[in-house]
């Protein structure tokens, strides 16, 4: 009897043992990240992603696929990247389009989105509606062209490449023309449905304007380096979206972080799977914040004199 009951209380003091070492094992969530394509502004929304998942102590387990700008691709990796998910975080307008498109019972946090409205991704930026919710990298493209215009004075038109076929391009060129009117500028925008066609729209573009302006399009991303070769030849002032057209070469720009955003949407997404916020109530979120960069070199190439306030509150890319 003695015997019995000391191997009932081994197995009770077991059972209490092992008890705490499963209750404090935490979930490992399974995330499925889907971008159209690689380059810097994309890439580093990703990586402030999951630096900020981790540096937040949340487990995950990364499904991640890029479409490489392949619009039958995108579609496909939509369709099933949230199969067995817990959350997708989609990287553009058109990644998330294609994952809300397959219609899963999946939270969705997107990034890179210009006008999650206009895109019909969301029914309002303060009420989605749906499981789907994110940041916008909506372009303070107002404030650009006014530092446009700081730079040079003399400036009349000013030239945009954009593809044809992104929502996010229409968008922005809207934004431009509005902006444009009040400081007294002509916006003159070719389109462009592949790479293949930017030399020639670009001759087109620096025939009829004094300076271009590069927003935040996959297809001019792609090209950055055409960009900045044809206006570096010619002298033409150069105004970037966002730092990673400066970082390519492009003269300047006042804009948002995408590696601080990446990690804004973490936040997101953490609120989501542990704390079991609803994204359909959870509005649309942005930076308020924006940075100041230069390319040194293009500055020097093209002999431009920048105003020491400028100057002086600006990050020099050497």
């Amino acid at each position: 009897m003695k015997k019995l009951v000391a191997i009932l209380l081994l197995g009770v003091v077991l059972l209490s043992s092992c008890a705490p070492a499963k209750q404090n094992e935490e979930k490992v969530f399974k995330i499925g990240i889907t971008q159209i394509a690689e380059h810097p502004a994309l890439d580093a929304a990703r990586e402030g992603f999951l630096e900020e998942l981790e540096s937040q102590g949340l487990k995950v387990e990364v499904d991640y696929q890029n479409a490489q700008t392949d619009s039958s691709t995108n579609a496909a990796i939509g369709s099933s990247i949230g199969e067995g998910k817990d959350l997708v975080f989609a990287i553009s307008t058109i990644s998330a389009q294609a994952a809300k498109a397959a219609g899963r019972d999946v939270p969705i946090v997107f990034t890179a989105v210009t006008d999650p409205v206009e895109a019909e991704l969301v029914k309002s930026a303060e009420a989605p509606g749906e499981p789907i919710t994110g940041t916008s990298d909506k372009t303070p493209v107002a404030l650009q062209l006014q530092l446009l215009k700081t730079l040079k004075p003399d400036v009349k038109k000013v030239g945009i490449l954009f593809n044809t076929s992104e929502v996010n391009s229409e968008v922005q060129i809207r934004w431009a023309k509005e902006a444009a009117e009040e400081l007294g500028l002509e916006i003159v925008e070719v389109g462009i449905t592949t790479v293949n066609d930017v030399p020639q729209a670009l001759e087109n573009l620096v025939s009829r304007t004094d300076a271009l302006y590069t927003i935040t399009d996959n297809l001019v991303a792609d090209s950055i380096q055409l960009v900045v070769q044809k206006s570096r030849e010619l002298g033409i002032v150069t105004m970037g979206a966002e730092q990673a057209h400066v970082e390519a070469g492009i003269l300047i720009t006042d804009g948002i972080d995408y590696r601080e955003l990446g990690r804004q949407s973490a936040r997101m997404a953490i609120r989501i799977l542990k704390e079991g916020a609803d994204p359909a109530s959870m509005p649309v979120e942005m930076l308020d914040n924006t940075e100041l960069v230069i390319n040194k070199e293009t500055m020097d190439i093209l002999g431009i004199e920048i105003p020491e306030d400028v100057l002086g509150r600006a990050n020099i890319i050497e």
